[in-house]
């Protein structure tokens, strides 16, 4: 069981639900399962696991616009921290990672930086 908080507002508590969240604005394949306006950094999509459909769902929820259709209890929101709860290990940038013990992992954004060039 997984459980998501963002902004104080807990989405499907002890639910098993599949997770994503990212700061980009597509993923792989030009990929974009996040609707909604862009109101913070950290977007993410929560959804009922398993999927009812697999094969209805996939190309509305990974490619669909502002409007799309999604399976019941799927959710998409934008927020500057999130905190996941769980007992099952996570990926980051598809490395592997143990859950914190006792706490629920935390993701929020680092400092704004500003690159410039040399002349």
């Amino acid at each position: 069981p997984i459980a998501v908080t963002a902004g104080g507002r807990s989405y499907a508590a002890g639910m098993q639900l599949l997770q994503m969240s990212t700061t980009l604005n597509k993923l792989v394949l030009n990929a974009n399962p996040f609707w909604g306006p862009r109101t913070a950094p950290i977007r993410t999509t929560v959804i009922p696991y398993p999927v009812p459909s697999v094969v209805r769902w996939t190309l509305p929820v990974m490619y669909g616009g502002e409007n799309r259709a999604a399976p019941p209890g799927m959710v998409s929101f934008c927020s500057d921290e999130v905190q996941v709860s769980s007992n099952v290990m996570f990926t980051i940038d598809g490395e592997f990672f143990d859950p914190p013990r006792g706490e629920p992992l935390r993701l929020e954004t680092g400092p704004q930086f500003t690159f410039l060039r040399g002349a």
